[in-house]
């Protein structure tokens, strides 16, 4: 709760993180990686020390560039 109300920028999650976590305690693995199968993607996600690997670059999204750390996961459009 401390965690939560000094950082709350970093209780906020999407689909594919959760599906990372998730699998990865599914599974009883810190290192490993998960892939979401949904209904129109399927998303590949590194687990690593059993939290979502950040990407090392700067992140853009419809060409802006984001100033923060994003969870690094492939997307393809399969599902």
């Amino acid at each position: 709760l401390e965690d939560a109300l000094h950082l709350p920028v970093s209780t906020l999650a999407s689909g594919p993180t959760n599906s990372g976590r998730g699998g990865s305690l599914l599974g009883g693995c810190e290192n490993c990686i998960v892939i979401d199968v949904g209904g129109t993607s399927t998303d590949i996600i590194q687990v690593v020390d059993g939290h979502v690997k950040r990407s090392e670059g700067v992140v853009e999204i419809a060409n802006i560039s984001l100033n923060f750390s994003c969870p690094d996961i492939y997307s393809i459009a399969l599902g």
